[in-house]
């Protein structure tokens, strides 16, 4: 990958997290660190938990399609 498509994709990366994070103030309000109440560490964990089970179901997929290819 080019230096140009990967700063593309980087570029692309940022916007989606602002999406995201316009849609958290929807829901949620405007982060106030003197105000906010939730437990920001145990709502990463969970999400990071998400991600790991995600990660995980990705590999399984790749690793179907790698032994597609191989067997060809």
């Amino acid at each position: 990958m080019d230096e140009e498509t990967l700063n593309q994709e980087f570029i692309k990366i940022e916007k989606e997290c602002y999406k995201k994070m316009k849609k958290g103030y929807i829901r949620y309000g405007y982060f106030n660190p003197k105000t906010c109440e939730r437990d920001l560490f145990e709502e990463a964990i969970e999400e990071l938990l998400d991600t790991i089970n995600y990660c995980k179901m990705n590999i399984l997929k790749l690793r179907r399609i790698q032994s597609k290819f191989k067997k060809k």
